[in-house]
Protein backbone atom coordinates (compact mmCIF):
# COMPACT_ATOMS: atom_id res chain seq x y z
CA UNK A 1 0.00 0.00 0.00
CA UNK A 2 1.23 3.61 -1.07
CA UNK A 3 1.49 6.57 1.87
CA UNK A 4 -1.80 8.13 -0.65
CA UNK A 5 -4.01 4.76 -0.40
CA UNK A 6 -3.50 4.93 3.29
CA UNK A 7 -3.97 8.49 4.03
CA UNK A 8 -7.33 7.68 2.14
CA UNK A 9 -8.37 4.90 3.89
CA UNK A 10 -7.86 7.05 7.08
CA UNK A 11 -9.95 10.28 5.97
CA UNK A 12 -12.78 7.89 6.38
CA UNK A 13 -12.36 7.60 10.24
CA UNK A 14 -12.40 9.97 12.70
CA UNK A 15 -9.75 12.36 12.89
CA UNK A 16 -9.43 12.53 17.35
CA UNK A 17 -9.62 8.67 17.48
CA UNK A 18 -6.46 6.93 18.61
CA UNK A 19 -4.63 4.77 16.39
CA UNK A 20 -3.15 1.86 17.34
CA UNK A 21 -1.12 -1.34 16.42
CA UNK A 22 -2.32 -4.42 17.54
CA UNK A 23 0.07 -7.54 17.75
CA UNK A 24 -1.56 -10.68 19.56
CA UNK A 25 -4.66 -9.35 20.42
CA UNK A 26 -2.88 -6.40 22.56
CA UNK A 27 -2.41 -2.91 21.27
CA UNK A 28 1.41 -1.86 21.35
CA UNK A 29 3.21 1.09 21.05
CA UNK A 30 4.63 2.12 17.69
CA UNK A 31 6.85 4.04 15.93
CA UNK A 32 6.66 5.51 12.28
CA UNK A 33 10.10 4.03 10.83
CA UNK A 34 11.36 5.05 6.73
CA UNK A 35 14.46 4.11 5.23
CA UNK A 36 15.71 1.72 2.00
CA UNK A 37 18.23 2.98 0.73
CA UNK A 38 21.31 4.55 2.38
CA UNK A 39 21.46 8.65 3.58
CA UNK A 40 17.35 8.83 2.41
CA UNK A 41 15.08 11.33 4.11
CA UNK A 42 11.89 11.36 4.85
CA UNK A 43 10.76 12.94 1.75
CA UNK A 44 13.22 10.38 0.07
CA UNK A 45 12.38 7.39 1.33
CA UNK A 46 11.04 4.21 -0.19
CA UNK A 47 9.59 2.67 2.44
CA UNK A 48 8.00 3.75 5.87
CA UNK A 49 7.25 0.85 8.58
CA UNK A 50 4.76 0.96 11.67
CA UNK A 51 6.75 -0.77 14.05
CA UNK A 52 6.96 -2.34 17.40
CA UNK A 53 9.79 -2.32 19.36
CA UNK A 54 12.30 -0.39 16.84
CA UNK A 55 15.40 1.70 18.41
CA UNK A 56 15.46 4.94 18.43
CA UNK A 57 18.25 4.76 15.30
CA UNK A 58 15.50 4.00 13.11
CA UNK A 59 12.43 5.75 13.93
CA UNK A 60 12.86 9.68 13.48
Amino acid sequence: MKIKELISKLKKYNPDATVNVVVNSTPKDFKICFGSSEGVSKNSCEDVSFMVDCTEETAK
